[in-house]
């Protein structure tokens, strides 16, 4: 269908519009029109992707053809279902004759997703993948082939042969436009591949400047280390848009942090006396390398010009010229050579070593810590800056392939470079018993706790920077944490047709004993038997699959423990099969296919979680798979964390915001998401329950997204398992009788007319009296948009 917004055409590619699906477009193209930044929290399940990606594309094509956007999402999975989307939205432009077939959409993603190699693909472990695929595609290899006579034919290139058809490929296509124009998910671009004999990874790296539509995971534009190699060089004429992004703070935060301990540093040692060695055979061999490397980094650095600088940059400075800094210094040279860069190193993993040894909790300013390392060891700032390209450049000269070998020394060298760079907004802790107050493991963390430093160049580069989610709120929060002023901050509901989401806040037993995940009732075990309890009842009364979800592994084992000595396991037993997300990411995986293959079966399942695990953050229980979502006790972060003190520190400092503000925040956005698996789209439904006393509060209902609370009713909000199992029977009895989508819920083109000419009439600039007030009939008024 087509229909307008304002002055702009814009084409969905189905017949009808939900009316939040509509909102949610015109707060989209005020975000465009205003030029600046939004955040939009619209709800699971109701087409947030597809108007996100009609409104943007309808924008810029009409408004602004030389635009790109840039669609950030978390997984492998939703980044298909965004193609997938976009495929169908290109097709029905193409039928409104609205456009035509110039548009190129990539996907990047590892290799590990991307490579058509035999062998290499077999391969589990994204390491693994990338150590092989350097072995293959090494410039070294591919030269000493040219010297005995010329790299073979593809087609003689087999699968255990060191070099890889799929990228001599690549390298040999002399085709200069090889992807043309359409959309490619990365089953397309690997058949593209297999069929052209070119390797997908570098084909999507090579093209990724020319696309229209870049779909990746927000790692590439928020982590330095990766950004610098991905997107560092896209041009400001984006529209960069992060789905999902309910946890982009902790995101930004963790690509910022460092962690350092004695075995890394152990390891680092012998990668030196490694290279060390490797240095020393050069030399003995006569092999000119070394001097050829030494003679082109005097070569770059006399050099001056910012674009030749760029061939010396490390991630963490190119990191800081995108805030419009330049480079006022050179490499020194001191760490020049191989000889004496592998000494400076040394000396940093020294010292850092010399603090792990002192066995007490230290939190040191980075600008302290760089004095004490200048003072003690002469390890200048300079010289850190430029130990992260020093390193890089030597690995390359030595033809070093497994480079991972060496990424304990290259997380010191990190380290140095991030030291040298960063003052505010970061903090150094040692800890001697990071895990355990018995388990003597001492680990240096270079922590960030100011997650705006990651996110404030793409806000300072790009036109319109959007964030969207279903569990977002609240909005202001995230403003607040990122630093940024959002020329829209708006919050969705969700029209469903009929009361298909039912929240029950369960506060206490069938004995009225309240209930409660509270660190000091945690094994009372009248508590423990109430929630065994509620979930076994729930078991016998819920059709097909619920998911339950706990604050953290350690309660869930102690908790499932204690059930099975009280007998409730096997009173669960008897209606569900009971499944386990587990620390090992393959098992879990296995336990949540045969999850789904019971309830499919008739049999019915239940599946135990964690709040802040991988099930919570992307698997989707739609349909019959997630009849009920159950949150025992509420996910708090772990208050006595080294970490978790020091960022809550620095937001009292820097942000004035409270602790409880921001635990309470954290924790709600956590329990939000799980109840976000519940209900896919407007024809599921699902029961939400809240087991915890606390969640009653105010505090807590009011951090929880909008769509949540509008459905919360008051006589549910403090209740005894009894009279939630009670409800749950009454609406499954309700959600089990026929139902037909009533109309009146979709826009047809005809509404959608109606609601654009009233936006239209709302916006028209009011009538003014040229003479003022006045009762003379003869007076002429005009609209101030007819004024000269």
């Amino acid at each position: 269908m087509r229909f307008f917004i304002d002055d702009l055409p814009v084409v969905f590619p189905y017949p009808t519009v939900y009316p939040e699906q509509y909102k949610y477009m015109c707060s989209l193209k005020e975000t465009l029109d205003g030029e600046g930044h939004a955040i939009l929290e619209m709800p699971t399940g109701t087409g947030k992707t597809v108007s996100l990606l009609s409104l943007i594309v309808s924008y810029i094509r009409e408004k602004m053809p030389n635009f790109k956007l840039i669609y950030c999402t978390r997984t492998v999975v939703e980044m298909e279902k965004v193609l997938e989307e976009l495929k169908g939205l290109m097709d029905a432009r193409l039928e409104e004759g609205k456009d035509s077939d110039d548009l190129l959409a990539l996907c990047l993603s590892t290799r590990r997703n991307l490579c058509i190699h035999k062998e290499v693909k077999k391969e589990v472990e994204r390491t693994t993948v990338d150590r092989l695929c350097r072995i293959k595609t090494a410039e070294w290899v591919r030269n000493d082939y040219e010297m005995r006579g010329g790299l073979p034919d593809i087609e003689d290139i087999g699968n255990d042969h060191d070099l890889c058809r799929y990228y001599e490929g690549y390298m040999k296509s002399t085709d200069d436009v090889l992807l043309k124009t359409g959309i490619y998910t990365l089953e397309d671009l690997k058949e593209f591949g297999e069929q052209r004999n070119i390797c997908p990874y570098y084909l999507v790296r090579q093209y990724l400047y020319r696309a229209n539509i870049i779909v990746f995971n927000y790692a590439y534009m928020i982590d330095p280390k990766i950004s610098a190699a991905v997107s560092s060089e896209l041009n400001k004429d984006c529209i960069v848009v992060f789905d999902e992004c309910h946890n982009m703070d902790n995101a930004c935060i963790e690509g910022l942090t460092l962690h350092i301990d004695k075995k890394m540093l152990q390891l680092a040692v012998k990668n030196i006396e490694k290279l060390k060695t490797l240095v020393d055979e050069s030399k003995k061999k006569g092999s000119r390398r070394l001097q050829s490397e030494y003679n082109q980094l005097l070569k770059s650095l006399s050099e001056s010009s910012l674009n030749d600088k760029k061939k010396i940059r490390n991630d963490v400075i190119d990191f800081k010229r995108a805030e419009g800094k330049t480079l006022e210094s050179v490499m020194p040279g001191n760490i020049r050579k191989a000889d004496h860069f592998l000494a400076f190193v040394r000396r940093v993993v020294m010292f850092v070593k010399e603090q792990l040894t002192k066995n007490e909790l230290m939190i040191i300013h980075p600008s302290n810590f760089m004095f004490k390392l200048q003072f003690e060891q002469y390890c200048d700032e300079r010289g850190l800056k430029f130990a992260h390209d020093r390193l890089n450049s030597l690995l390359n000269t030595l033809e070093i392939i497994d480079v991972e070998e060496y990424s304990p020394l290259k997380l010191i060298v990190d380290f140095g470079s991030m030291l040298a760079e960063y003052e505010d907004g970061f903090s150094i802790i040692i800890d001697p018993y990071p895990e355990d107050d018995l388990i003597l493991d001492p680990k240096l963390i270079f922590y960030c706790m100011d997650a705006s430093i990651a996110v404030k160049p793409l806000f300072a580069k790009y036109r319109n920077v959007i964030l969207t989610s279903g569990t977002i709120s609240p909005l202001p929060t995230y403003a607040k944490l990122l630093d940024f002023k959002p020329v829209i901050m708006r919050s969705f509901g969700n029209t469903l047709p009929r009361n298909a989401i039912y929240p029950l806040i369960v506060n206490k037993g069938t004995d009225q004993l309240q209930i409660s995940s509270k660190f000091d009732d945690r094994d009372d075990s009248a508590i423990l038997r109430n929630y065994g309890a509620l979930l076994s009842e729930l078991c016998a009364t819920v059709p097909d699959g619920i998911v339950c979800f706990f604050p953290s592994y350690r309660y869930m084992e102690n908790i499932i423990c204690k059930w099975d000595d009280m007998g409730i396991m096997q009173k669960i037993l008897e209606h569900k099969l009971i499944y386990v997300e587990t620390k090992d990411l393959n098992n879990s995986v296995i336990a949540l296919e045969n999850f789904r293959k019971s309830c499919d079966c008739g049999r019915g399942a239940i599946f135990l979680s964690i709040a802040r695990g991988k099930v919570a953050e992307g698997v989707d229980f739609q349909g019959h798979y997630g009849r009920c979502v159950v949150v025992i006790g509420i996910p708090f972060q772990y208050t006595l964390s080294r970490t978790l003190k020091c960022r809550l520190e620095f937001l009292k400092k820097k942000m004035d915001m409270d602790d409880s503000d921001f635990l309470i925040f954290d924790a709600m956005r956590q329990t939000a998401q799980c109840m976000g698996r519940v209900i896919r789209n407007k024809q599921d439904y699902g029961l939400m329950v809240f087991a915890d006393k606390r969640y009653a509060r105010k505090d807590k209902i009011s951090k929880l997204p909008q769509w949540i609370q509008d459905k919360i009713e008051k006589k549910n909000t403090g209740i005894s398992t009894d009279m939630g199992v009670q409800i749950a029977k009454s609406f499954f009895k309700d959600m089990s009788q026929p139902f037909e989508f009533p109309k009146d819920l979709l826009y047809d083109n005809e509404t959608l007319e109606e609601l654009n000419q009233k936006r239209q009439e709302e916006a028209k600039p009011p009538l003014v009296d040229l003479e003022g007030e006045s009762d003379d009939e003869n007076i002429i008024k005009i609209s101030l948009a007819d004024l000269p």
